[in-house]
Parts: structure tokens; C-alpha cells; sequence
């Protein structure tokens, strides 16, 4: 028994490799904690950025949601680097329900945060609520003061959950434009 991790180093090693491939599901079920380093590499890499993405996210829509590990997306997606790569795969995983969660994940990826990869995420806000608590950590500094108002303005609107989040979203917001007095100006 050849463990995935061995396999993973030997095609990093050598990228005429091929073999991974055949690992895919194994590399997207479960806890795997070399796979985001793996596929980072590969990103990097692989002359086929978009074979490898699209094979990985047809295995991975397959998969059980209570089984799936996005590591390896977000790992090919953080190697590969690029933003309108990123934008690329979020547009196509939004159309798959059975992955469209995931999504959220990505936007950590992203150079800038847009009005309009706010609006893509809209409709899945809506239609999972409890998806909402997952978008604490994007870089809202990166939003104009109006496009972030109008976000805000729309998030409170969501019962339970958006009422909260707006709350943090603006203090997380406040506080990266807040300048702290030095020792010598108090």
C-alpha cells in the first residue's frame, strides 16, 4: 500500500505524472491534510490549469456533502493565482447546487472583493441563510462605501442571521480605518 501522501510527493517531483489523477476522489472525501499543499503545487505547475479544475469539480459534485473537501479546489485555485481564474470557478460552482457552499471558500482567494462577487453570492445568501455566518472573514475593506452600505442595507433584511452579521461586517470595516493614537500622542 503506496500512501497518497508518497504519491502526491513523487508527481510534484515529476509533472509528466499523470497518475494523481486517478486519486482524485480520494484527494476531495474526508479530512486530507497535505491535499491543499499538493494542489497549490499543481496549480502553480500544471500547463492544464482548466482540465485539472473542471475534472476535479466534476468528482467533487459527486460526492456526498457530508464527505466533500474543497482543500483540493482551494488549494489548485490558490496556486493558480490568478483573479479571473478565481472568478472563473466561482461562476461555475454556483451553478452546481450540490457544491454551490464551496463557493464562499474561494472568495478568500481574490485580490479584491467587488460589488459584483458580492452580487453573485446574493441569491445563495437568500436561499441558505445559515450559509451567511461563512462570509465573516472576506476583505470588506475592499468594497466602496456605497456598494458596501447597499450590501449591509440588503444583508439586515435576512432574518436571524444578517442583522449580525452587518453588525460585524461594519465593525470589522471601522476598525482597518481606525488610527490608534502612537505612545507619544497619548
Amino acid at each position: 500500500h503506496l500512501s497518497i501522501r508518497r504519491q502526491r510527493q513523487m508527481c510534484i517531483r515529476d509533472s509528466n505524472n499523470i497518475e494523481w489523477q486517478n486519486h482524485f476522489q480520494d484527494l476531495q472525501i474526508g479530512k486530507q491534510i497535505q491535499t491543499f499543499t499538493f494542489a497549490q503545487e499543481l496549480g502553480k505547475n500544471w500547463e492544464d490549469k482548466e482540465g485539472v479544475i473542471n475534472s476535479a469539480i466534476d468528482i467533487f459534485k459527486q460526492i456526498s456533502q457530508n464527505e466533500q473537501n474543497p482543500s483540493f479546489i482551494y488549494g489548485f485555485v490558490f496556486g493558480v493565482n490568478l483573479p479571473e481564474f478565481t472568478r472563473q470557478i466561482i461562476d461555475n460552482i454556483l451553478g452546481i447546487p450540490e457544491i454551490s457552499f464551496h463557493v464562499i471558500g474561494l472568495y478568500r482567494y481574490l485580490d479584491t472583493l467587488t460589488k459584483e462577487d458580492i452580487d453573485k453570492l446574493k441569491p445563495l445568501l437568500e436561499a441558505k441563510p445559515d450559509y451567511i455566518g461563512a462570509i465573516m472573514y472576506f476583505r470588506w475593506q475592499d468594497l466602496s462605501s456605497e456598494d458596501l452600505s447597499d450590501f449591509v442595507s440588503w444583508l439586515i433584511s435576512i432574518p436571524n442571521y444578517g442583522q449580525m452579521m452587518a453588525i460585524h461586517i461594519l465593525n470589522a470595516v471601522s476598525y482597518t480605518h481606525l488610527t490608534l493614537p502612537t505612545n507619544r500622542e497619548v
